[in-house]
């Protein structure tokens, strides 16, 4: 499985968001190439980490602006609850 079909996954699974920041599948692809490692945190972390989840758990994104919450994006601008998108 590739890492974009793991981030759909772990996204639907999750209830969460791609952080429409930048091009995610260009990002994803790019995280892959390079064995799979965090662009914030390459020695640490592996992408997708357990980390990401719990960052947007408590702060609504992950450190490298891959995935976010619904809150966030209310939150920040990027959605509007009250006009419907």
């Amino acid at each position: 499985m590739s890492l974009w079909d793991e981030a759909l996954a772990f996204k639907d699974k999750h209830g969460l968001y791609f952080h429409p920041l930048h091009n995610t599948k260009e990002r994803i692809d790019e995280i892959e190439k390079n064995n799979r490692k965090c662009p914030c945190y390459p020695k640490e972390r592996k992408c997708i980490c357990d980390q990401a989840l719990i960052e947007c758990k408590t702060k609504g994104s992950c450190a490298c602006l891959v995935f976010c919450t619904k809150e966030y994006l209310v939150k920040w601008g990027y959605i509007d609850e009250k006009a419907g998108f």
